[in-house]
């Protein structure tokens, strides 16, 4: 195909810009909630699903997780005797697994069994180094529940002969669960504006592969988190050597947020996750080439007092059917012993599940299918709706409140006709909640399960149907074709 010339650039901000403009034209929630806010009211809202038309189907391995390089040589996270880590991870259904991060352009493959803990030298630069036994751990970890990787490889300090032993050793003994390589992470943090000098120290790594191992190992990249700098030329120098894009995402942003959760819930960030998707998505399609956001949360700088909180479980099922709706294959949320983390780390032992993981369980449940058009009568940026058509022809509507005062009663249309469904709602004591959060009556046990408590029913009524969502909570209505 043609390359990516000035001319087609110019076409696809337009296009971005024009989103933007109709993302805009509705009516943005406030900034901060408590600030003249209308409270305890409810809200009156008519939307209509169209089932006879289904579009982009969301990959069954869309949901992922992101962890830096180091945690493969860390005892807490993937040994086989992780119980809980592996069922919360399994609970999500076939995922991703991505190990990279910002020590991925540090941590030296070693070629050798691990012999001693990680340690960090100056600068908490890491001495410490990958063991071949690290990866066995990691593999025999993912496999029986189903998930694949996507493993770091060092860049810049590095060689090409040992990306060819760490990729061929890795291939060797986890080619059926390995997603693809990804060599680098976030280039312009090392190599500034400069996509030249990056790209003259990326080729030699990719050819070595590409001409030394099998044509079937997977690469993928930049894991950059400049759509114009890095992105697009990445896109237009190795579209058809790679098997997929790579792009960073913090939409919300890297302020200090501390206590103001009203920008998790805003519409702004929203916006800010379709636009660069969107353009990341327009820049893909020119060479048919899939994306996915292989690390994202909310905050950049973990935040600190906000991003666990239940309002990050509203924000991150948002943001997960929005960038869908762009034809991301899926997205990884970076975490850890972070602030973000959708499973939390501390001590070295895996603690608990926090409401951004809720957030994700709900998506599994919800997003098993090819995505719906749904026409609203509303304006409402804090109300969202979305639908999925799975098997046998069943609905799974998405129904998001982020408004924290004011419920909302919602009458649902569909096209074809609907038996009586049924109902779960992911619900907390309050969007600034970190704690007592239950999906379907039931929250997450010990072991890392979930199983659903309670569920109720929902009738039709005159060809449609009629519920409350409460302020604050997502709902997921399941409706069987007649």
């Amino acid at each position: 195909m043609k390359s990516l010339t000035v001319k087609s650039l110019l076409a696809l901000i337009l296009i971005g810009l024009c989103s933007f403009t109709i993302y805009l034209s509705k009516k943005p929630v406030k900034k901060h909630y408590d600030e003249g806010v209308n409270k305890n009211q409810s809200l009156n809202i008519n939307i209509k699903i169209d089932d006879l038309h289904p579009g982009i189907q969301i990959p069954n391995d869309f949901l992922g997780l992101s962890y830096e390089i180091t945690s493969l040589t860390d005892s807490v996270y993937f040994r086989s005797n992780h119980v809980k880590f592996k069922n919360l991870m399994a609970g999500l259904g076939n995922g991703v697994l991505r190990l990279n991060g910002y020590y991925g352009n540090f941590v030296p493959w070693g070629n050798h069994e691990r012999n001693a803990i990680m340690s960090k030298g100056s600068n908490y630069y890491l001495t410490d180094s990958i063991a071949t036994s690290d990866l066995d751990s990691v593999f025999a970890f993912v496999r029986p529940i189903g998930w694949k990787v996507i493993l770091g490889i060092q860049l810049p300090h590095s060689t090409p002969e040992r990306t060819h032993d760490e990729v061929s050793y890795a291939w060797r003994k986890g080619s059926d669960v390995i997603k693809a390589f990804e060599i680098g992470n976030e280039p312009e943090g090392l190599y500034k504006s400069n996509f030249a000098n990056y790209y003259n120290d990326l080729s030699p790594h990719i050819s070595i592969i590409k001409n030394k191992l099998p044509p079937n190992v997977p690469i993928c990249g930049p894991a950059s988190v400049h759509p114009d700098l890095f992105i697009a030329p990445f896109i237009n120098k190795f579209y058809n050597r790679v098997s997929f894009i790579t792009y960073h995402d913090y939409p919300v942003g890297e302020n200090n947020v501390k206590n103001n959760v009203g920008q998790l819930l805003g519409n702004n960030a929203v916006i800010t996750a379709y636009n660069k998707s969107h353009f990341v998505d327009s820049l893909s399609r020119i060479k048919n080439v899939k994306y996915r956001i292989s690390e994202c949360n909310n905050y950049a700088d973990e935040g600190s007092g906000v991003a666990d909180r239940f309002a990050s479980a509203l924000w991150g099922i948002d943001f997960m059917f929005t960038v869908a709706q762009n034809n991301a294959q899926g997205i990884n949320f970076h975490g850890g012993g972070r602030g973000f983390t959708p499973i939390s780390v501390n001590k070295g032992k895996v603690i608990e599940p926090q409401p951004l993981y809720y957030g994700m369980l709900f998506f599994h449940l919800a997003s098993q299918g090819q995505l719906l058009p749904i026409k609203s009568n509303s304006s409402n940026t804090a109300i969202k709706a979305y639908a999925v058509l799975g098997k046998n022809q069943t609905i799974f509507l998405t129904l998001l409140n982020k408004d924290p005062y004011n419920s909302a009663t919602i009458n649902i249309a569909t096209k074809s006709s609907y038996g009586t469904g049924k109902v779960i709602q992911l619900l907390a004591p309050s969007v600034s909640s970190k704690d007592s959060i239950t999906m379907g009556g039931s929250s997450i046990n010990r072991l890392g399960v979930w199983k659903a408590k309670s569920e109720e029913t929902i009738l039709p009524q005159h060809g449609s149907f009629n519920i409350n969502i409460p302020a604050g909570s997502a709902t997921l209505v399941t409706l069987p074709r007649q």
